[in-house]
């Protein structure tokens, strides 16, 4: 995992400007303070992730047990996501964009990638060596409480020409870091998949076919579908009527002591990883398909429109304060 490099001192607090070299030879003074005052000094930031089932860290090649409703043990294939739109919330309630750092490898415009997976084990298929557990970046002094940010890549974002440029729908040959990741890619859709969870449960996964069969893997793939539209070279113009972006927020969150879990136990508490009633193996963001409403409702994300016709299929269900999937705790 990429070490923190520059933290922030205990908040609410009033940053202030970066003291001292790039890279990870910085250091950020920071302030206590009950001042409002907001000047447009930039101070870095460092928002780390992990990945846990319960209270035990994940990866690769050690065994993860009691998951899913069947409280199955399982071995971590894959376990990756993008966020975007990542903000820190003032005292007044204000959400201030955090600018990310353009590192060529995880974070590309206001979108990075957090990787938990090292190709060891039975992440060996499809994964690499390299991980990430850090979103890093830029954000102007102010006195700071809270954390938001959105589960996926965006159908576009602004260059630093203030250009529009196509983000999901690019083509992963020819897009820039990190959305050049063929493992990340959804072909079918002509996009990214936004998150990537993937385990081998012990005994496998019974699949309803004649005659009956058992897959190695149960899937957690989050994407938008039903896309049509968009130029195949820019990624833009793409609509698609199942975005299915997460939204993600805690009002009290501290960077300099504090990091977001993903966490699966809960992401998979209302499923069974030993049988598969229908669809893609798993949950692959099938409207129809009979493994995704216990997911979705992890993710706080509408998987069909509720109440029927109003469209808000694929949209996160409120503000992203309450998602069982993710939590605050000391780092």
């Amino acid at each position: 995992m990429r070490t923190a490099l520059l933290p922030l001192a205990t908040l609410p607090l009033l940053l202030t400007a970066c003291l001292g070299g790039g890279g990870g030879g910085g250091e950020t003074t920071a302030t206590a303070s009950t001042s409002t005052t907001n000047t447009s000094s930039p101070t870095s930031v460092s928002i780390q992730f992990a990945l846990k089932s319960g209270n035990n860290s994940v990866s690769c090649g050690n065994a993860i047990s009691s998951l899913g409703t069947g409280a199955v043990s399982a071995d971590l294939k894959d376990a990756r996501f993008y966020v975007h739109d990542v903000k820190l919330i003032t005292t007044q309630g204000n959400a201030v964009p955090v600018k990310l750092t353009q590192d060529g490898q995880w974070q590309y415009l206001d979108t990075a990638l957090l990787d938990f997976e090292n190709a060891a084990g039975a992440c060996a298929s499809a994964g690499t060596a390299a991980t990430n557990n850090l979103v890093q970046g830029t954000i102007d002094s102010g006195n700071y409480v809270g954390l938001s940010f959105q589960v996926g890549v965006p159908s576009t974002a602004t260059n630093s020409s203030g250009s529009t440029v196509g983000m999901n729908h690019l083509p992963t040959a020819t897009a820039p870091a990190p959305l050049n990741i063929a493992a990340m890619a959804w072909s079918w859709q002509v996009g990214r998949k936004f998150m990537k969870v993937e385990v081998n449960p012990v005994g496998g996964v019974a699949r309803p076919t004649t005659p009956p069969t058992t897959a190695t893997t149960f899937n957690i793939h989050l994407g938008s579908t039903n896309c049509t539209g968009g130029d195949a070279t820019t990624g833009l113009g793409v609509s698609c009527s199942n975005p299915n972006r997460g939204a993600v927020k805690f009002a009290a969150f501290n960077p300099s002591s504090q990091q977001v879990v993903l966490d699966i136990q809960q992401l998979l508490a209302g499923s069974n990883l030993s049988q598969d009633s229908g669809g893609a193996v798993g949950c692959m963001s099938g409207s129809t398909d009979p493994e995704c409403p216990a997911v979705f409702d992890k993710l706080d994300l509408y998987l069909t429109a509720n109440p029927a016709g109003s469209g808000n299929q694929g949209q996160p269900k409120a503000d992203g304060s309450n998602v069982p999937a993710f939590r605050v705790e000391s780092k």
